[in-house]
Order: C-alpha cells, then sequence, then structure tokens
C-alpha cells in the first residue's frame, strides 16, 4: 500500500499516479507507507496514554473523594447537632424564664389580695427617724413614716439635710411603677387628686416630689420639666395628712424579671419592657401622722427616734 505524500491517501502498489490528487508515485516507496503507519500507530498509542492517565486521575480523585466525605458527613452531623442543642437550649431557657414570670406574677397577685383581705386593725403607727447634723453633731428628723393597714407598703415623709421636701413610697412584695401618675384620697375629701411620681436613681422605690412637674424627655433624651395644673399641690398633700383620718393611695405594682432582658438570638421579640399588674388602693391610717409629721426637721433624742 502506497501513501500519498501530497494529500496522505491510499494507493495499490502499482499504482504510478495518486487516484486523488494525481501526484506521480513513482518516487514513492513501501517505506513511505511503513512511516505512515508507524506515524499512525504512535499517535494512537499517544492518545492511549493520554486517556489512560485521565482515568487514572479520576480515579485518584474519586478515591480522595472517598476517603474525604466520610469525615465530611461527620463534620456536618456534628455541626447539625451542636446548632440543635444550642437553638433548642435558647427556646428551652426561655420557655422557662417565662414560666417563672408568670408564676412570679400570679404569686404577687395572691399575696396583695391576701394582705387585703387580712387587715385587722387601722392603727398602724407613725415613727419618727433622724440622722445626725454635721455641724451640731445633733439629731434631727428627717424621716416620718408608716406602713399601710394591710403590710404592704410603706410611705415616709421626707425633709432632707439640702431642704428637699418629698414623700417616698416602698412596698416589700413588689416594686410601684413610676411610668403612671399615682391618685390621692382623703376620708374627709371625697375629690380624686393626681400627682406625679419619680423614681430614685439608686433604689426601684418611688417617690412624690415636691415640685410637682413632669419630667419629660424629648428625642435627644434631653430632660425638661413640663407643668401640669391637674396634679395636686404638694404642700395640700402634706396639708391632707396633718387633717384628714386616713389616706389612700392608688399605685401600679410592677415586676422587673430575668425574662424581660432575655435576648434569644433566634427570637426577635421586644425586650427591656417592664410589667405591670394591676393598680390597686393601699390605705394609709394618719391618727399621729400631725404630731409625727411635725418633728420633722426638729432636735430629737435617741430615746425618741421611733414614736
Amino acid at each position: 500500500m502506497k501513501y500519498c505524500n501530497q494529500c496522505g491517501t491510499k494507493n495499490n502498489l502499482e499504482a504510478k499516479f495518486c487516484h486523488d490528487c494525481g501526484v506521480n508515485l513513482e518516487n514513492f516507496s513501501i517505506k513511505t507507507s511503513v512511516n505512515a503507519n508507524i506515524k499512525i500507530a504512535t499517535t494512537s498509542a499517544t492518545t492511549e496514554k493520554a486517556f489512560k492517565a485521565v482515568g487514572n486521575s479520576f480515579s485518584f480523585t474519586f478515591i480522595l473523594l472517598k476517603k474525604l466525605i466520610k469525615p465530611v458527613i461527620i463534620l456536618s452531623v456534628l455541626a447539625a447537632i451542636i446548632f440543635s442543642l444550642v437553638f433548642g437550649g435558647f427556646f428551652l431557657y426561655e420557655e422557662h424564664l417565662k414560666k417563672d414570670k408568670e408564676k412570679t406574677i400570679e404569686e404577687i397577685k395572691k399575696k396583695i389580695i391576701s394582705a387585703q383581705k387580712d387587715i385587722k386593725t387601722n392603727d398602724k403607727k407613725w415613727v419618727i427617724d433622724g440622722i445626725n447634723d454635721p455641724a451640731s453633731g445633733k439629731k434631727i428628723a428627717r424621716y416620718a413614716s408608716a406602713l399601710s393597714n394591710d403590710g404592704l407598703c410603706t410611705m415616709s415623709v421626707e425633709r432632707r439635710i439640702n431642704g428637699d421636701e418629698l414623700t417616698s413610697i416602698s412596698c416589700n412584695k413588689f416594686r410601684v411603677y413610676a411610668g403612671d401618675d399615682i391618685s390621692v384620697m382623703y376620708d374627709t375629701d371625697k375629690k380624686l387628686h393626681t400627682m406625679n411620681i419619680e423614681k430614685f436613681n439608686n433604689s426601684d422605690d418611688v417617690y412624690i416630689p415636691s415640685p410637682q412637674v413632669k419630667k419629660v424627655y424629648n428625642s435627644y433624651y434631653e430632660r425638661y420639666d413640663e407643668n401640669h395644673s391637674y396634679y395636686f399641690n404638694y404642700k395640700k398633700f402634706v396639708e391632707g395628712l396633718l387633717t384628714a383620718n386616713f389616706i389612700a393611695l392608688k399605685i401600679t405594682p410592677t415586676l422587673s424579671h430575668k425574662y424581660d432582658d432575655f435576648e434569644n438570638p433566634f427570637n426577635y421579640r421586644y425586650r427591656g419592657e417592664s410589667t405591670t399588674l394591676d393598680p390597686f388602693w393601699v390605705r394609709f391610717t394618719l391618727k399621729d401622722a400631725a404630731v409625727t409629721i411635725e418633728r420633722l426637721g426638729k432636735e430629737i433624742s435617741t430615746s425618741k427616734i421611733k414614736n
């Protein structure tokens, strides 16, 4: 078999001219054909090696993936388990806090109802207390206080060393909510009076300030005082304590619980707001309030600290 060097077409050994392109084949020999066969065989071997190399590469990659896929699956399962534990843990703890808060609220309600049902006497006495004057060293009366008839709260009329006059209110079963005004009524005056209350900076107790103005904060959190004509005058409030037999304050209990501040990254519920309960009236006897309050600012002996 002869191969044409011009076009590569196969020709018979007896052919003198290429039957495809017509080139003279007299100068071509069988060697040319053999060389062509060798060239084709070499090309085929090279191609086979290339395919074999590619096959080996795929085989190596498959073995490598087979070795890696097991630890990847294990790590993925572990990650899923850890995430589930963390995710579930947050919600379980949040639910626990929620139930504990609900339980605490119910306990406070029961204590308030029980205390107001078990009032046995209206003769809770007023007591006087004082502090040493830094200049004279004498004991000066600064606080005149009394326990409410139900035993839940204490009201203390104060005349402080810096001249401030206020009346603090503290309760032993709950805190008083300072976000609402309180209502005041005397047994000798059937009018319902409204007064502003504020929260002490260093405690959870609240107080009735002598200047009856509302603290208001603008969008820049700058405070300014806003007068309200409907607020009951503080001096008249104290005068009522001196002349009436009983006073009643309508207060709103509030509860600050861990649930309110708990931050669950998987739950975007609103946080930071205290829970308020239904407001109720607490009653104080004023039987000896006048004598006690009038001693404020005056010297008292150690034996007369309590009336």
